[in-house]
């Protein structure tokens, strides 16, 4: 087995090395253990906008990144580690999560950590999740990856991926939100997050015969090659996304806003504002205005500059609409 770390806590980098990865070493099993700081994982069918709290995201700055592979989404931190399993299939019929989940379980286990692959994907302590795992194909490699929580903030997991699903109407697929736990509540020695990094790799080691394969220049220059041109951009993050339907309604001090919204690959395709706002003029070109805007808060705040809104809603500010627009 080749084992590789990949230096970098970006979470788009480290998507592009599994997918460089699945293709340089194709015919060689390859795991990986790395680490995304502040990053909002989205699985591959999901809407950010159905999975996700804005306000809280944008409040912290994390980095919203979308999968190749699906599942739900999480929220990773430093206290997180994630590993990634690349490799050659020649029957898929055979492959399942416990072909990879089983070597971490196992490796938990071994270290005193009484973790057990329960359902589908998921490894949990006392009945509560602290690893999701997700797969995706190509060719007839298998890339299968999966989360670990040992010391991840909890509060800021729970305030991110909480919103309102009343909001949002789509085919998109949505997360099944769990109870979740820290490894690091469960075993007697509080080994710091990279100390435990040490200690499972020690334990997966000692099963596999591992060479480790430190990426060249020329890897590091492809890597950050598809980042840009694939994982870096709004086009997979959020153009991708299915069709859905936004809805959402607030009371401010100077009158009712309800706000509808059909979004279309990223883009507003529908708008209709309606409340009881007392504007002085018709509210149908700021609907306008919105429509064909892609539906993030930065280029939503820039459009609304070049509207006069207190004409529209007489002392409703931007932000105020804004909360309004994006929850």
């Amino acid at each position: 087995m080749i084992y590789i770390e990949t230096n970098s806590t970006d979470a788009a980098y480290n998507f592009a090395c599994e997918a460089y990865c699945m293709r340089k070493f194709k015919n060689n099993k390859v795991m990986l253990i790395w680490q995304a700081d502040n990053c909002v994982m989205l699985g591959r069918y999901q809407i950010a906008q159905s999975e996700i709290n804005n306000s809280a995201v944008k409040k912290i700055g994390a980095n919203i990144v979308r999968r190749n592979t699906g599942g739900g989404t999480i929220y990773t931190d430093l206290g997180n580690l994630l590993y990634t399993y690349i490799i050659p299939i020649d029957d898929f019929s055979q492959i399942d999560f416990s072909t990879v989940c089983k070597p971490i379980v196992a490796a938990l286990n071994k270290m005193d950590i009484n973790a057990e692959l329960i359902g589908r994907n998921d490894i949990l302590i006392d009945g509560k999740k602290i690893s999701g795992n997700a797969q995706t194909v190509l060719g007839n490699v298998l890339c299968s990856h999966g989360s670990l929580l040992y010391d991840s903030d909890l509060d800021v997991l729970q305030d991110l991926l909480v919103v309102d699903e009343a909001k949002i109407k789509s085919k998109g697929i949505t997360s099944i939100r769990s109870r979740v736990t820290n490894i690091i509540e469960h075993i007697p020695i509080k080994y710091s997050t990279h100390e435990f990094w040490q200690k499972l790799k020690e334990v997966l080691f000692e099963v596999e015969d591992v060479t480790t394969y430190q990426l060249t220049f020329e890897d590091i220059e492809e890597i950050k090659k598809i980042r840009f041109e694939k994982f870096n951009t709004w086009e997979w993050n959020f153009g991708s996304a299915p069709k859905f339907n936004y809805q959402n309604e607030i009371r401010f001090k100077m009158g009712k806003v309800s706000v509808s919204l059909d979004i279309n690959q990223g883009i507003v395709e529908k708008c209709k504002i309606n409340g009881d706002f007392l504007g002085l003029v018709p509210i149908e070109p700021l609907e306008e205005l919105i429509i064909g805007t892609q539906y993030n808060y930065d280029d939503m705040d820039k459009k609304l500059d070049n509207a006069d809104l207190n004409l529209f809603f007489r002392g409703i500010s931007k932000n105020e609409l804004l909360k309004c627009i994006f929850g």
